[in-house]
């Protein structure tokens, strides 16, 4: 289990180079409001987290890179 402070979304918020919200709800919104997606569907989020942000990103979001590390093994 990997965390994140304060959510999922403040996580996914901060790979695309957002600063995430201290509170949940607005990141919550925010990130609605930024990929005006289903947040329920994981399909739609592919879009907008290929494999080239996720590589780009890991270098200044650390959570990113432990877990990619884990999952690459």
């Amino acid at each position: 289990m990997v965390g994140s402070s304060p959510c999922l979304e403040g996580f996914l918020l901060s790979i695309l180079g957002e600063c995430p919200a201290e509170q949940s709800a607005e990141c919550k919104r925010s990130i609605q409001q930024l990929l005006g997606i289903d947040l329920t569907e994981r399909q739609s989020y592919a879009r907008h987290y290929p494999k080239s942000v996720l590589d780009s990103a890991r270098a200044t979001v650390e959570e990113l890179d432990r877990l990619l590390l884990f999952i690459q093994g």
